[in-house]
């Protein structure tokens, strides 16, 4: 094994199996050069060894950005929605910036993993999130191991049992609640409400939502869902106060060109003042009997107000289907979801009075049958 120096850089010469090999350094000086000759002697001795050599010098914010590629192809390979590398891309900056851009991913460890926890509850973070931030580190994790750039154990690093418990929001409203709201809003604000919860349109799907979405001789609706493959998907609209929301929606939409509805920079803030103005109270206030239904706007001033979410709507919507004796697979369909289990721990606020109706529905149509 020789040095010789060629035009502007060092080349390493080395004889193997009988033929000789020159190794370019990209030196440009000789102690430098000898320096990458004396690592190449090393890790030509001990592959094992320089391995974990590169490894003890890759940084968090190195083996996150590779992550975070490998979100970028599966959405290239359209195995990934980008929302879905929308939500991955948030965690890992939270990662990122708990764990540190600049310190070596060799130190993430079990005792780094449990001050990660223990810093994200101090910052007021649920379990509910952190679990969702340590399922990303531990695919992160993995991903590292396998491109042996971190040599560590993954299984050994996170923790054994970290799943709390998920306590749903139990939160939907009424029709005439809704409508109430719809009447404080512009009616190009109003448009963004209505399609929601006569269509249980996700937000994305509501921003990309144009004219010609709405077959009133059919009767449905097309949703732009873009999370997955079934978030794109035709709703058809049976409950009379969907298909009057929905053509609301198509009515007074002021999006420009084929976009139906104008950006909404400030809905949450919007939406919460018009709650307000109207009392809107929250699903089962003292105000309504066990059906939800039956409120004076007196009783729903009176009662606890509270702001609904966009997301809401979509909940709405399955409860007016199901309380209206839809199937649970049906309205899951309806809503874009492989099953139907989100709809029975999520979705669905079927109250005593909707269950015993839908109870009664079903038994009458077996004696009619």
């Amino acid at each position: 094994m020789r040095l010789r120096r060629k035009g502007r850089y060092w080349y390493l010469r080395i004889r193997r199996r009988g033929d000789d090999t020159e190794i370019a350094t990209r030196c440009t000086t000789r102690a430098a050069a000898e320096a990458f000759a004396r690592r190449w002697e090393l890790d030509d001795a001990d592959p094992e060894g320089a391995t974990r050599r590169r490894a003890s010098a890759v940084t968090v914010a190195e083996v996150l950005d590779e992550e975070a590629a490998r979100h970028d192809e599966a959405v290239d390979a359209r195995r990934l929605a980008p929302a879905s590398r929308d939500f991955y891309r948030t965690r890992l900056g939270t990662l990122l910036r708990v764990l540190g851009a600049k310190r070596p991913a060799r130190e993430i460890d079990a005792r780094r993993v449990d001050a990660l926890i223990a810093q994200r509850r101090s910052e007021g973070a649920s379990d509910h999130t952190i679990h969702k931030e340590l399922a990303v580190l531990r695919r992160t994790l993995a991903g590292a191991s396998r491109a042996e750039r971190w040599m560590g154990d993954v299984d050994a690093v996170m923790p054994a049992r970290f799943a709390p418990s998920y306590t749903p929001r139990d939160r939907w409203i009424t029709h005439d609640d809704l409508v109430a709201v719809l009447a404080e809003l512009p009616p190009g604000r109003a448009a963004w409400l209505a399609l929601a919860a006569g269509a249980g349109a996700e937000k994305a799907a509501l921003a990309l939502a144009e004219r010609g979405d709405f077959d009133a001789v059919a009767s449905t609706v097309l949703v732009r869902g873009t999370k997955n493959t079934r978030r794109r998907r035709v709703v058809p609209l049976v409950l009379p106060q969907c298909r009057a929301l929905v053509e609301r929606a198509f009515a007074h939409g002021d999006g420009s060109g084929d976009r139906l509805l104008r950006t909404w920079n400030n809905l949450g803030r919007d939406v919460a003042r018009a709650c307000r103005r109207v009392g809107c109270r929250r699903t089962g206030c003292e105000a309504v009997d066990d059906r939800n239904v039956a409120c004076t706007r007196e009783a729903c001033r009176a009662a606890a107000v509270e702001p609904f979410s966009l997301h809401v709507l979509r909940h709405s919507f399955a409860t007016w289907q199901l309380a209206a004796g839809a199937s649970f697979d049906d309205v899951a369909r309806a809503l874009g979801h492989a099953g139907t289990t989100m709809l029975h721990r999520v979705y669905g606020h079927l109250t005593p009075a909707m269950l015993a109706d839908r109870l009664r529905g079903a038994f009458a149509a077996r004696e009619r049958a």
